[in-house]
């Protein structure tokens, strides 16, 4: 760690003349200001602990890889990291979206002349058809109406009524 500083002259000398500059070392300002020395790197460790722990809150189940790669880069910050958390969870929704939409089934393609027709009732035309027989009729009748399910505890005992009664539906 033997980096050298320039020292930049404050004055001129009596005769205005420039001041050549003088490198100084580190390790020279280290010894000549201790205090200044141990403060700055005080405060730059601090500094370095408050990043780092920014980076492991911003940290998320399933990134751990991706907070520890950026937070010993030096430069990376909680909020960095946790945008780069939420642009990943973004890929992944949109990748999710993608398959999903893909996957998704063709519209039913509609018949606009016949889409405004009633649809047809087979249950009644089941039960109003006299060439059908009786049970069948019956429980065209039962299945389509939820009051007889619910006069009748079964269909066994709806039918009976409905021979009981002669056969009326």
């Amino acid at each position: 760690m033997n980096q050298e500083v320039t020292n930049q002259p404050a004055a001129a000398s009596a005769d205005n003349a420039p001041v050549a500059n003088k490198p100084v070392s580190i390790d020279e300002i280290k010894a000549a200001y201790p205090e200044i020395s141990q403060a700055l790197i005080n405060e730059g460790a601090e500094k370095e602990r408050a990043r780092i722990k920014s980076c492991e809150e911003a940290s998320m189940r399933g990134y751990e890889n991706l907070v520890a790669s950026m937070k010993f880069d030096g430069k990376s910050t909680g909020e960095t990291i946790a945008l780069a958390i939420v642009r990943e969870e973004q890929k992944i929704r949109n990748d999710k979206n993608a398959a999903f939409v893909s996957n998704a089934p063709q519209p039913v393609k509609s018949d606009p002349v016949n889409a405004l027709e009633k649809p047809k009732d087979e249950a009644k035309d089941k039960v109003n058809d006299q060439s059908l027989p009786l049970e069948e009729r019956a429980k065209a009748a039962w299945d389509s109406d939820a009051g007889l399910r619910a006069e009748f505890s079964s269909f066994g005992s709806y039918f009976s009524f409905v021979e009981a009664n002669g056969g009326k539906l």
